[in-house]
C-alpha cells in the first residue's frame, strides 16, 4: 500500500466532511446496536467491494480495510459494561498476535520501516484480527459461520457465471486509478479466462475460498444445504484455475472430515468425500486441459518461487532487508531476484515477506502462531476458523497476502483465537477429561451470550 498525498480543497470542503463524519458516527451507533447487520456490512465489504473502491485521506483507505476498522469499532463498546472494562480472558493466541505488531513496529525507532508498512501492520491486520477476536462476544459463531458460508456461496456463484459468460461486473465499478491498474485486468491461463470476482487476483479469489469451505462445513445448516455451498466452493475455486488455491481448498475439506467429528455427523463426512471425489472427477479434463496449454508456466513459477529463498540470508532481526531492497522510480520496491526487468516487484511467499519487510523476529512470531494452530488440530479439539488456517498453510509459502484475502486470513486468525478459548472453557467447566470429547462445540457457542463477563 503507497502512502499518497492529502487531497482536498481546504476550508470549501469542511461541510462535506462534517456531514460525512455525522453520517459515519450515525452508522456506527446503530452498527454497535446491531453487531449482526455490522458483520453483515463486514461481508459485502470483503466479497463484494473491489479493492479500488476506497477513500484516501493520509493512505489510500481501501475498501476492506474500512470495512474492517468499521466492524470493530461498532465490536468495541463490548469491552466495556456498566461503566468499567469487562473482564477478557486472555490466551496464547492473544500473546503472540500482541508479540507480533510490538516486534514489527520496533523497526519505527530505526527508520527500517515504510509508513506504509506501519499501517499495513496497525491498522489493517490489527483491526481485521481484533474484529475476528472480538464478534464472537456479540454474535453466536454458529450465525458468524452461516453468515460467512452464505456469502461465499454467493462469491462462488457470481465466480462460475463469470467464467462461462466471459463477464465480470466488478469490472465496471470505477475505484483509484493505480488500484485499477494493477487489480482491475482479466487473467488468463492456457486460454482460458480465470475467474477472480470482486477480489482482483484469481489466486486471491481461490484461496478466500479456501479459507470459507471448513467454515461452511461447520455451519448451522442441513446436511444437504452444506454440501451443496461446499461444492459450488469446490468448482469455483476450480475456475480460478489456482493451483495452490484447489490444494489448500481440498485440504481444508480433507481436515474438516478428519478432525471436526463433533460439528459433522458422520453422514455429512460421507457425503462430503463423495462431492469432492464428483467434483475431482468432473473438472479433470478441463484442469488438464488448461494447465497442459499454459505449457512451462507452472516450472517457471516454481522455480521463481524457489529463487525467492536466494533473500533468506538478507534477512535482518528488525525492518526491512537492506539488501533484499533498492530504490527505483522513487519508491522502495524488492530486488535480487531476477525478473524480465531486473527487478522483483512482488514476493509470492507471504511468510518471506513478512521477515523481508519487518525482520526475522516477527516472522518467527507467524510461523508460532502457525504451529500452535497445527498442536489445536492433533489434540482433537480444533475449530473451523483454526483449522482453515491450517489448511493455507501451503499458500503462506507460496503466495502473498493480497487485495481482501490478506484482510479475511487476519480476521480468521482472530476467530480461531475466540473459538478455540470458547472450546477450552467448556472443556474445563465442562464433563469430566474422559467424556469432553463427546460435547459438540456447538452446544457451547449456540447461546452465546450477549454480555461479555460470560465467555471466556
Amino acid at each position: 500500500m503507497d502512502v499518497l498525498a492529502l487531497s482536498g480543497g481546504g476550508l470549501s470542503q469542511l461541510p462535506v466532511l462534517g456531514a460525512v463524519l455525522v453520517l459515519l458516527a450515525l452508522g456506527l451507533l446503530v452498527m454497535a446496536r446491531a453487531p449482526r447487520l455490522a458483520f453483515a456490512g463486514w461481508l459485502v465489504g470483503i466479497c463484494f467491494v473491489p479493492v479500488w473502491v476506497g477513500v484516501t485521506l493520509k493512505v489510500g483507505l481501501e475498501s476492506h480495510v474500512i470495512a474492517s476498522v468499521g466492524l470493530l469499532a461498532a465490536l468495541l463498546p463490548v469491552l466495556v459494561h456498566r461503566r468499567r472494562l469487562a473482564p477478557v480472558r486472555l490466551t496464547w493466541g492473544d500473546g503472540l498476535f500482541a508479540a507480533f505488531v510490538l516486534t514489527s513496529l520496533i523497526p519505527i525507532v530505526s527508520g527500517r520501516v515504510s509508513f506504509s508498512e506501519v499501517f499495513v501492520v496497525a491498522v489493517q491486520w490489527t483491526a481485521a484480527f481484533l474484529a475476528g477476536r472480538l464478534v464472537g462476544y456479540r454474535v453466536p459463531l454458529t450465525w458468524v459461520y452461516g453468515a460467512m458460508a452464505i456469502a461465499f456461496t454467493a462469491v462462488a456463484g457470481l465466480a462460475l457465471v463469470e467464467f462461462a459468460a466471459h463477464w465480470n461486473p466488478f469490472l465496471d465499478i470505477p475505484g483509484d486509478a493505480y488500484l485499477r491498474h494493477v487489480w482491475a485486468v482479466l487473467q488468463d491461463r492456457g486460454g482460458r479466462i480465470r475467474a477472480e470476482g470482486a477480489f482482483g487476483h484469481s489466486i486471491a479469489l481461490g484461496a478466500s475460498l479456501a479459507l470459507a469451505v471448513p467454515i461452511t462445513l461447520a455451519a448451522p445448516f442441513r446436511i444437504t444445504v452444506r454440501l451443496g455451498m461446499v461444492v459450488l466452493m469446490l468448482a469455483a475455486v476450480v475456475v480460478t484455475f489456482s493451483r495452490i488455491g484447489m490444494v489448500t481448498a481440498v485440504l481444508g475439506a480433507v481436515l474438516a472430515v478428519l478432525f471436526l467429528r463433533n460439528e459433522l455427523p458422520r453422514r455429512l463426512r460421507v457425503a462430503a468425500t463423495a462431492g469432492l471425489v464428483v467434483v475431482g472427477v468432473a473438472c479433470a479434463s478441463l484442469v488438464s486441459s488448461v494447465f497442459t496449454a499454459a505449457g512451462s508456466e507452472a516450472t517457471n513459477s516454481a522455480d521463481y518461487r524457489l529463487a525467492l529463498l536466494n533473500l533468506v540470508p538478507s534477512l535482518q532481526p528488525f525492518g526491512w532487508a537492506s539488501t533484499a531492497y533498492q530504490l527505483a522510480d522513487g519508491r522502495t520496491v524488492l530486488a535480487n531476484v531476477e525478473s524480465t526487468d531486473g527487478t522483483l516487484h512482488s514476493i509470492d511467499n507471504a511468510l518471506l515477506l513478512v521477515g523481508l519487510s519487518y525482520g526475522w523476529v516477527p516472522m518467527v512470531i507467524v510461523l508460532l502462531m502457525i504451529l500452535a494452530a497445527v498442536v489445536c488440530l492433533l489434540s482433537r479439539r480444533v475449530t473451523a476458523p483454526t483449522l482453515a488456517l491450517v489448511a493455507q498453510v501451503p499458500a503462506f509459502a507460496t503466495v502473498a497476502l493480497i487485495t481482501q484475502y490478506s484482510t479475511l486470513t487476519w480476521f480468521i486468525a482472530g476467530l480461531a483465537v475466540f473459538s478455540q478459548s470458547v472450546v477450552t472453557r467448556a472443556t474445563e467447566t465442562g464433563p469430566p477429561p474422559g467424556k469432553a470429547d463427546q460435547q459438540p462445540v456447538e452446544k457451547y457457542t449456540n447461546a452465546s451470550p450477549e454480555m461479555v463477563q460470560s465467555i471466556p
